[in-house]
């Protein structure tokens, strides 16, 4: 969800940016704003309730389906320079307003977004961890590259539904059913 909401709101900043949409353009731009930062706020949440297993799950999925994708991705390109026969990465920050992909922000957007999870996660060592380490490389490892400069992975299907053996059904299929009818008069 996460991404879907940094998309919109690099989407709103675009529009803003442009001139479009006037007054109505820029209370969605806040909208957007606050909205990602309710998500943050409530993952920082869930990250500082010392539970560690339940923190190095969380932020190994931010960092595989949202921040190394989606930020990363969005801040960089790559190009291989052949040097005496021998291909090697490099990256290279796209030009600031200039989106390279539908799964990717502006930069400008991501170094925003990249602050605002600085902000919001400063005391997630399990998320900023292995963030700051990636961003601190001289060069990233091809693998890592391949997966930040190429598309955004799925979402997995256990964020899109429920598994109702184990948790019960979905939100909406518990209302489409009624109220629980317990035999109770």
């Amino acid at each position: 969800h996460l991404r879907e909401l940094w998309l919109g709101l690099d989407v709103a900043r675009e529009r803003v940016s442009t001139g479009g949409g006037g007054e109505p353009a820029m209370l969605a731009l806040q909208e957007a704003s606050e909205q990602q930062q309710d998500l943050l706020m409530y993952i920082s949440d869930v990250l500082g309730l010392e539970n560690p297993a339940l923190s190095e799950a969380l932020a190994e999925r931010m960092l595989q389906y949202v921040l190394f994708p989606v930020l990363l991705g969005s801040l960089i390109t790559h190009r291989v320079d052949h040097v005496e026969g021998i291909g090697s990465s490099q990256l290279l920050l796209a030009p600031a307003n200039v989106r390279v992909a539908k799964d990717r922000l502006s930069p400008s957007c991501a170094l925003y977004l990249l602050h605002q999870v600085f902000d919001a996660f400063s005391q997630a060592r399990a998320l900023l961890q292995p963030l700051v380490a990636v961003l601190l490389l001289p060069r990233l490892p091809a693998t890592l590259l391949e997966h930040c400069a190429g598309p955004a992975p799925p979402s997995p299907a256990t964020y899109k539904a429920t598994t109702a053996d184990v948790s019960g059904p979905a939100s909406a299929e518990a209302a489409a059913v009624g109220p629980l009818d317990d035999g109770a008069p």
